[in-house]
């Protein structure tokens, strides 16, 4: 497996270090190892989609997939996000069928998250644009463009190379 990959919490040997990192990071402060490590498998998904630039977001539309680049995706409090807009067809589909797939290549590496769509709360939606403020051009009551910021639940991420899958874990 690439570099790339590697999860950060294999390499934190102590609580004195764990305490540290998630202290220097913004993480809530916690003792729990499976707490520390989906807080850092959520921040290694993250962290990997944003950086590859460019990702793509699959759905069904009728009996054939359809796929498309997207440049929206967040993290928060330990789930995941994406933003379509609501006028699209993607929206549509999701309405449709909520299953969707995002992959994000990176080099040889690349992350597939299969999961179930769902309209974000707004406070996420607000959070979205106040992270992102270009979102109000595009999305906005004078060009009646809305936002659809979806949670990301009931999932599963792949972490792939070239060669195939190196592991899945639950969302």
């Amino acid at each position: 497996m690439g570099g790339v990959l590697k999860t950060s919490y294999q390499s934190v040997s102590d609580t004195g270090n764990i305490q540290k990192t998630r202290k220097e990071s913004g993480a809530p402060p916690t003792t729990e190892v499976t707490g520390l490590r989906a807080w850092l498998r959520m921040k290694e998904i993250t962290e990997f989609i944003t950086s590859a630039g460019c990702f793509f977001l699959g759905t069904e539309n009728g009996d054939q997939p359809e796929v498309r680049p997207i440049g929206v995706f967040k993290e928060y409090d330990g789930k995941l996000y994406t933003a379509v807009g609501k006028h699209k067809n993607v929206y549509k589909q999701i309405v449709e069928n909520p299953k969707v797939c995002l992959v994000a290549l990176k080099g040889s590496d690349w992350v597939r998250v299969r999961a179930t769509a769902v309209d974000a709360p707004q406070e996420i939606v607000d959070r979205v644009f106040e992270e992102n403020p270009f979102l109000r051009n595009l999305y906005n009551e004078e060009n009646g463009h809305e936002l659809g910021v979806l949670e990301l639940t009931d999932g599963e991420v792949e972490f792939c190379s070239m060669m195939g899958p190196d592991r899945t874990e639950k969302l």
